[in-house]
């Protein structure tokens, strides 16, 4: 059954059900599965918490109500919820009772400006979550240590993605979001105050992509490199980012790399020998691609990236203060596509004929003095 409430301007409030059994019930607990839309009704604040004894309720959307304040605080009662979606209204605050939702999958909290903290129990939900436009949004609340084992709970969760986008306010994730080992997508879009990856981020041992763009982050953390099951890694437009560690390049399932509109970028730090024999553990690592562009302040390349011997593509674009490409090139064996535009390079090395497996070559509007 669906319920849809729509264009109703002048509703102000559901009236309370009272109990009417002997027991105290009110007779909604046993009713079939149901959806619940609110849509544009300008001028309720709150939903009825006697709506919460509604086990069934599977769907629940409140949208552009922009006088809706309050979500109940027995939200957590909706045993069978699976989605919600609250857009566009002006709550401060989402119930505790949230993280209690077993089978939620889908949460979005959209165009709420007034929202100012979260409760890190959302991640105990077994969801997709996605928050967006919620400009006021400060910070997630710490999950403090609930079990005698010293653990949160959220460690064993389902696989789910966290998306934020256009939250201004917002200057961090909590520690504690590093304990959800089943993340496996990050992004982090147009967090214009955005300062700061959590330290821990590499505990998020199932993250298989990570995009990070429109923040003021200044760097990426060490354990960035410890992620075994990440394959896309995008940062773009963070323009106070300064330099990127090498470790990036140990990442294990590693597909893509893409640093785009970094202006600030102006190295990768070298990565140190690592093993006994003097390596660095990235020689083994899965193909590979690697894509600069706009990075203004870059100047050159790590040579240890050259010890990538799976590194298949190569795009600098458009960094015009970057000036050589490492002399040991020609030790990226796997190369196929190499492209060099708009770089202030004026030669190459001479182990580029070295590159027996390349395919494509693009060199224009370079300084280019002389080929090899």
């Amino acid at each position: 059954m669906l319920i849809e409430i729509s264009n109703c301007s002048n509703l102000k409030r559901f009236l309370e059900i009272p109990s009417c059994n002997t027991d105290g019930s009110t007779g909604i607990e046993r009713l079939g599965s149901c959806e619940l839309v609110l849509k544009e009704c300008s001028n309720i604040e709150c939903l009825p918490s006697s709506m919460c004894m509604f086990k069934s309720l599977t769907s629940l959307e409140i949208v552009d109500c922009q006088n809706f304040k309050r979500l109940p605080y027995e939200l957590g009662n909706f045993e069978a919820l699976s989605t919600l979606t609250i857009d566009g209204t002006v709550i401060r605050e989402v119930p505790e009772s949230l993280g209690r939702l077993p089978l939620l999958y889908s949460l979005q909290l959209k165009k709420c400006s007034e929202l100012e903290y979260i409760t890190s129990s959302i991640f105990k939900l077994k969801s997709d979550i996605e928050i967006s436009n919620c400009s006021n949004l400060k910070r997630f609340l710490e999950i403090p240590s609930c079990n005698t084992d010293g653990s949160t709970g959220i460690e064993w969760l389902g696989s789910y993605e966290l998306v934020l986008k256009e939250c201004s306010n917002i200057e961090s994730l909590p520690s504690s979001l590093c304990m959800f080992k089943s993340l496996t997508s990050l992004e982090i879009v147009d967090c214009q105050n955005f300062k700061r990856l959590p330290d821990e981020l590499g505990n998020l041992e199932a993250l298989r992509t990570l995009t990070v763009d429109g923040t003021t982050i200044r760097e990426v953390p060490e354990s960035l490199g410890q992620l075994p099951l990440l394959y896309s890694l995008q940062l773009k437009n963070c323009s106070e980012l300064e330099y990127i560690s090498s470790s990036i390049f140990k990442m294990k399932s590693l597909e893509s790399i893409e640093i785009s509109n970094c202006s600030n970028l102006k190295r990768f730090l070298e990565n140190p020998s690592c093993n006994t024999d003097g390596g660095t553990r990235i020689e083994k690592l899965a193909s590979s691609r690697l894509k600069l562009e706009g990075c203004s302040s870059l100047e050159s390349l790590p040579s240890s990236l050259c010890m990538f011997k799976n590194l298949t593509s190569l795009e600098i674009i458009d960094c015009q203060n970057f000036k050589r490409l490492p002399n040991e090139l020609g030790n990226s064996k796997c190369l196929t596509v190499l492209i060099v535009k708009g770089t202030a390079i004026r030669e190459v090395p001479e182990s580029l004929g070295q590159l027996s497996s390349l395919e494509s070559l693009v060199l224009s509007n370079n300084n280019l003095e002389r080929l090899p």
